[in-house]
């Protein structure tokens, strides 16, 4: 049985509450992810998403733009935070959590990823990639591998 530990990404990008949401998506963008967990002080405080990118540039009037999608940086609003952004309700599993349970939680909720917490502190992050992958080499029959960093 594969279990979350297995799959998850243990180098895991993050940004604090303040950081401006212009840089959180550049990094969104230019490393390919979906998802930055937000610490504060160590503790897991809330996951700024591909999702939130968006929506911050449609609420400050942008609706033909997503930052994700194209190149114009004078487009984002440096003044908002991944603070006011964020999904602050977070949905978190254990590394040792079943793999199936970590997937059938991210499809119950229709949510893309669970931060991996052990004994209060961020240790990986595991997204839906991360489970179809394994599911892929599953049914190839192919040995599991770690997972790549985020």
């Amino acid at each position: 049985m594969l279990i979350v530990r297995d799959l998850m990404q243990r180098e895991v990008v993050t940004v604090t509450r303040e950081t401006p949401v212009s840089k959180a998506t550049a990094i969104l963008r230019l490393r390919g992810f979906r998802h930055l967990p937000v610490l504060e002080k160590g503790e897991l405080v809330g996951v700024f998403s591909f999702t939130d990118a968006c929506h911050s540039e449609e609420s400050a009037g942008h609706r033909q733009y997503c930052p994700y999608n194209r190149g114009d940086e004078e487009m984002i609003l440096d003044s908002l935070t991944v603070e006011e952004e964020m999904s602050k309700l977070v949905i978190t599993t254990k590394p040792d959590a079943p793999a199936s349970e970590a997937a059938r939680l991210m499809a119950d909720q229709k949510i893309g990823c669970l931060p991996v917490v052990d004994k209060g502190k961020l240790v990986g992050i595991i997204t839906t990639t991360d489970i179809l992958r394994a599911f892929a080499r599953e049914q190839e029959g192919r040995p599991k591998t770690e997972a790549r960093a985020n």
